[in-house]
């Protein structure tokens, strides 16, 4: 463009210069003629064209779709609100749709079965739960089968750490379980076998498995039916042990098993809570299945000792011994 008004200009000079001795009119239309000229190149060079729009040159635009093409495009890739899967509560997205649900997320649908377990145990009362160390717990064997009794439960010393009571409220027959040295409440046992905190917190039920009343098998459970702690015994009932499934094995939890007067003063159950378990959980659910079993008959009338008709009057903290 500037070689051409250059041009335009060297001419527009020399027409003037030939015949500017011609008249002024001659000049005036030349100098229209020039400037019509100069007009019409710029009209020429600013005018968008079909072949460049928007500054982009159409040998780059021609494999490139347009617009609406795009928009049709990104419509057919991402499918419609209502044509995609909906999340119901609960659920979790994974990358590989074939994948179902973790099994966390499906317990509260069904009841609870033996792969469901929860990966670890309630608890109670944390100061007694020993993370690299067992707990000792000795409950005397005699009382435990009376209509009422209140029993110290001593530590592997033998110095009393809790409190056992079973009373009757409103007709009803309850375990609470005490710290010995401040008389604080920490859980209460019902007949019914479920266990609650001193707050009203329930942590289970111990459920019977199996139709037989001689069942020797109980399932601590939520109220969902989840299972947490299973308690079983043998036919004669002198030893329990308390085992939970995590990650798929079989954990032992606890232990109760029958031991002689010797060092303590009487026939008593050592029951031991294994390290991170809660020793008042355990203790809860020993009392559980033994105080409120099916069958009242005592092992203690069986083995040639005192029934529990001739020791009903027999109340307090029972080591061998009668308090009044």
């Amino acid at each position: 463009m500037e070689k051409a008004s250059v041009g335009q200009w060297s001419l527009y000079k020399e027409v003037v210069q030939d015949n500017i001795a011609g008249g002024a009119w001659q000049a005036l239309l030349f100098t229209t003629i020039f400037l019509a000229s100069v007009f019409a190149l710029y009209w020429m060079a600013c005018m968008p064209s079909d072949d460049k729009h928007d500054g982009r040159d159409h040998r780059l635009l021609a494999g490139r779709p347009h617009g609406q093409q795009l928009l049709q495009s990104g419509r057919q890739m991402y499918p419609a609100m209502s044509q995609r899967p909906t999340l119901e509560a609960g659920s979790v997205r994974s990358l590989n749709p074939l994948n179902p649900p973790p099994s966390s997320m499906r317990m509260t649908a069904r009841k609870s079965t033996g792969d469901n377990w929860y990966p670890e145990l309630p608890t109670i009362y944390p100061p007694l739960v020993i993370p690299a160390a067992h707990t000792r717990l000795a409950v005397p064997v005699s009382p435990l089968f009376h209509d009422q009794f209140e029993v110290d439960v001593l530590g592997l010393s033998g110095v009393p750490l809790l409190t056992a009571a079973l009373v009757l409220e409103n007709g009803l027959r309850k375990v609470q379980i005490s710290l010995h040295s401040a008389g604080t409440l920490l859980a209460i046992v019902t007949s019914a076998k479920e266990v609650f905190g001193s707050d009203g917190t329930h942590f289970g039920m111990l459920v019977q498995e199996g139709d037989r009343p001689e069942c020797l098998q109980h399932t601590l459970r939520d109220r969902a039916g989840r299972p947490l702690l299973a308690v079983s015994t043998r036919q004669d009932r002198r030893d329990y042990k308390m085992t939970s499934i995590s990650g798929g094995r079989v954990i032992e939890r606890a232990t109760a098993v029958r031991r002689p007067a010797g060092k303590l003063p009487a026939e008593h159950y050592e029951v031991v809570a294994n390290p991170n378990v809660d020793a008042v959980l355990v203790l809860a659910c020993f009392l559980a299945v033994v105080v409120f079993r099916s069958s009242q008959s005592s092992p203690v009338a069986r083995s040639g000792r005192p029934s529990t008709a001739e020791n009903a009057n027999l109340t307090g903290r029972y080591w061998g011994y009668r308090e009044d």
